[in-house]
């Protein structure tokens, strides 16, 4: 790298600007313009590279439509797409698809550690153990619940049927080993709120809070978290971790085939169990009080519960398969954009003076977070005043910029002051983005729901859903590599901000 500082005062165009510095790379062919103005001017910053420094300054001048103020950095690195998609196609050929736990991912980790052994000051893999073959049953499991709650629940009514005066089918004896047929009509009742208590647990405790509710059952894989730390020029009063995921999950067939409607058909058994529920509650009351509801009732109950079975055994096998994806958007986007982070801040012209940086890639975020929980539940200490940015998807074509204000399934809102310094900055580098509720699961949450300050940037399309997520099409061809380079920015002005605040 080469320093140049040229006046520009002269030039036509740039009145308001007192001089340029432009740090130059012959070999990335990438320069970086820190400009600091006398007043505000209007400037419009194109993309521009240099490949000698001798070229004729007038080639560096701009057109004039936005404004921009003093302190502004501002990173024009008219290779940085090409650099970014390198970086994730490298990944792509040389450890392919990354499931979590898997050697895949692993491979990826130690890849990823010496990425940042290029420009971070120190470096390290910190494993921990998560048990992944919970995942596939976490969604599984209340669909054989809400069938076997139902089965149950059938049983139970024909006893309670065939204990009124309106027997149904082939008529029992007035008892069985002694007990009459109310107590079997109870005892299959009981069995059935047992079980459909069982799978709101699971709804609950993994889907909505992820806790490990059902993971006891299924052994124990290790998985690593890659951090890189780089150090201010002087002693460090502020931290900002940036991170991403390098996982990559499983396809989702019903994602292929349907789009953003899977998140509807993934509600269906969601919903039921939470209906079944207080039917067999109100039941269950209804004996107690010595209330016999008519066949009529019970017949059309049994019903409506019954319908749906054919459609949920359907999802059943379509959640999730058993074939890796790429992950090329989920994520290796946000790897990359951590690894050019990496690579500029650590320039010494370019390092900050009083902030610390993280760069992190968690492994398992795909099976609920497990990394970035485990990251923060070890850190968590020297996280207490820290600011956290997730990148996390930020690469689609044809999709939308957007900063993460809550996390709706989990109930988790992220830090309003990360989210406003978000917007803030994407609005004074002219780059588009909006603010979004999604679903859920970024691991900006392991973060938040620790009250740490941190946010994610994410992109989504016209549905409001990554139209590749989860499918084998989260190839490199259907990126935006220009798109990923301007989160690059973000991140590096929003670096920038928090040390000028130190």
């Amino acid at each position: 790298m080469q320093l140049y500082t040229i006046n520009l005062e002269n030039f036509q165009n740039t009145k308001g600007i007192r001089e340029s510095k432009i740090l130059c790379d012959k070999h990335q062919e990438s320069i970086i313009f820190e400009m600091n103005f006398i007043k505000q001017s209007n400037l419009n910053l194109e993309n521009y590279f240099l490949t000698e420094p001798t070229r004729k300054l007038e080639h560096m001048l701009f057109t004039f439509t936005e404004k921009f103020w003093s302190g502004h950095t501002m990173v024009s690195l008219s290779k940085m797409p090409s650099e970014i998609k390198e970086f994730i196609e490298y990944f792509c050929d040389e450890v392919g698809p990354r499931p979590p736990c898997s050697e895949q991912e692993a491979k990826a980790a130690r890849l990823m550690k010496k990425k940042f052994d290029e420009y971070c000051d120190k470096t390290s893999l910190e494993n921990f153990t998560c048990r992944p073959a919970a995942y596939r049953w976490v969604f599984r499991l209340p669909i054989i619940l809400y069938i076997l709650s139902v089965a149950l629940y059938v049983v139970s009514t024909y006893f309670s049927l065939q204990a009124s005066a309106t027997p149904l089918g082939f008529a029992l004896p007035p008892s069985i080993w002694g007990a009459d047929l109310r107590f079997y009509h109870l005892l299959f009742l009981l069995a059935a709120i047992a079980v459909s208590t069982f799978s709101i647990v699971i709804i609950v405790g993994s889907l909505m809070y992820t806790k490990e509710t059902v993971d006891l059952l299924f052994p124990k894989r290790t998985s690593t978290n890659v951090i890189g730390k780089i150090k201010p020029q002087e002693k460090a009063k502020k931290l900002v971790l940036i991170s991403g995921h390098h996982d990559s999950n499983w396809e989702f067939p019903l994602i292929k085939k349907f789009g953003s409607k899977y998140v509807n058909m993934q509600a269906i058994p969601v919903i039921l169990n939470y209906v079944l529920l207080p039917i067999l509650l109100l039941k269950m009351a209804t004996h107690f009080l010595g209330a016999t509801p008519s066949f009529h009732t019970e017949t059309t109950i049994l019903a409506v519960l019954v319908a749906p079975i054919p459609i949920m055994l359907y999802i059943y096998p379509n959640l999730v398969s058993k074939t890796p994806v790429m992950g090329a958007n989920d994520n290796l986007t946000g790897m990359a954009v951590c690894y050019e982070v990496a690579k500029y801040i650590s320039n010494p012209e370019l390092r900050p003076k009083e902030t610390e940086v993280w760069l992190v890639s968690f492994g398992c975020e795909e099976i609920g977070d497990r990394g970035s929980k485990q990251f923060v539940k070890s850190h968590y200490e020297e996280l207490k005043e820290a600011y956290h940015v997730n990148i996390d998807m930020v690469g689609e074509k044809e999709s939308t910029l957007c900063i993460v204000e809550k996390e709706v399934r989990t109930l988790v809102k992220l830090s309003p002051e990360v989210t406003q310094k978000l917007n803030s900055i994407f609005e004074m580098l002219r780059i588009k983005a909006k603010n979004v509720s999604i679903d859920a699961y970024t691991d900006a949450m392991s973060f938040a729901k620790k009250g740490l300050k941190s946010a994610s940037i994410v992109a989504l399309g016209p549905s409001k859903f990554p139209k590749y997520y989860h499918t084998t099409n989260d190839t490199p061809e259907n990126l935006d590599y220009n798109q990923v380079a301007n989160v690059v920015k973000v991140c590096l002005e929003f670096i920038k901000q928090i040390d000028q605040k130190a």
